[in-house]
């Protein structure tokens, strides 16, 4: 193996390592699962979010009281485009963020409200220690579409009780996956 297919290796394996920290950010997000989360950053990492600029321990605190708010959150991530500069990573990530907020809307009582976020994650990873993570983020604005729940149309179908629904927390049905024991279907096959 050439010095250039060693280098080639290492970049993949590098870039491998950022998309699965990307994943896991977003997986943790989702399933309040904050170890996730904060291990997509450096210890010493800062997070411009928009409402919150902090480093890791302040990010955190404010995910933390941000989800008291969310019923409900699913991050869509694109592929990251990844730069190179030495030893150090740019990283633009797209994300459309789906949101169902428990708080009220006006003067309804105990109305959701849905909340669409497109955004970018503008990243530098740095490794430290052996590992890749987030240094610096800055989450830049496309448009957000925030708006009250309306009354279902006539006909529509919503997850019904024997679907398996997402749960904002570890009891959320991914967790278990690796675990399940395989089940009849609905006639009796496997």
């Amino acid at each position: 193996m050439t010095a250039t297919d060693v280098e080639f290796l290492e970049i993949l394996t590098a870039e491998r390592e950022i998309k699965n920290v990307m994943h896991s950010y977003v997986r943790g997000c989702d399933r309040k699962d904050y170890d996730r989360v904060r291990d997509a950053y450096h210890e010493d990492a800062f997070d411009d979010h928009g409402p919150i600029k902090a480093l890791k321990p302040g990010l955190m605190e404010w995910i933390q009281n941000y989800n008291k708010d969310t019923h409900q959150m699913m991050h869509l991530i694109s592929e990251p485009y990844i730069e190179w500069h030495g030893q150090i990573a740019s990283v633009e990530t797209y994300c459309l963020l789906i949101q169902q907020m428990n708080s009220t809307v006006g003067d309804q009582e105990n109305s959701p409200r849905y909340c669409t976020q497109a955004v970018r994650y503008a990243d530098r990873f740095e490794k430290h220690d052996g590992k890749w993570r987030i240094a610096h983020r800055v989450v830049i604005y496309e448009a957000i579409r925030d708006e009250e729940a309306t009354p279902p149309p006539a006909g529509a179908v919503y997850i019904l009780p024997e679907w398996t629904k997402a749960v904002r927390s570890l009891q959320d049905p991914i967790y278990t996956v690796l675990t399940a024991k395989p089940m009849e279907d609905d006639t009796g096959s496997h």
